[in-house]
């Protein structure tokens, strides 16, 4: 006889798992009456990551920068990040808007 069992990606970074399978009888015909065969799951990492699970989701996080003076030289500093780790490489593209004039009250630029 042949037993399948289905496995499931549960999206949690996590160790090897092992599932058991252990028939018993009371069969007086059989000189072994409990016999137990094992199956191991390995999580799915992530290619960038290996210590994170690839199915992994995340949520972007841009901290406010507060507020300065109109000043030349004063500086707004935001900071960006994910929630937690994923198990790839995130691409992020970076704007500004906003009612400031760009050129007049703050440069066309960002530094990182």
């Amino acid at each position: 006889m042949v037993y399948k069992k289905r496995v499931r990606d549960d999206a949690i970074t996590e160790n090897e798992e092992t599932v058991t399978l252990t028939a018993t009888t009371t069969d007086g015909q059989n000189t072994t009456q409990t016999a137990t065969g094992t199956g191991k799951i390995t999580d799915d990492r992530g290619n960038d990551n290996p210590e994170v699970d690839e199915n992994v989701k995340a949520n972007i996080e841009v901290t406010d920068a507060g507020s300065v003076k109109e000043a030349d030289g004063e500086i707004l500093t935001y900071s960006e990040k994910l929630s937690n780790a994923v198990g790839s490489d995130v691409a992020v593209d970076l704007t500004t808007g906003g009612n400031a004039s760009k050129g007049d009250d703050d440069t066309n630029t960002l530094q990182y």
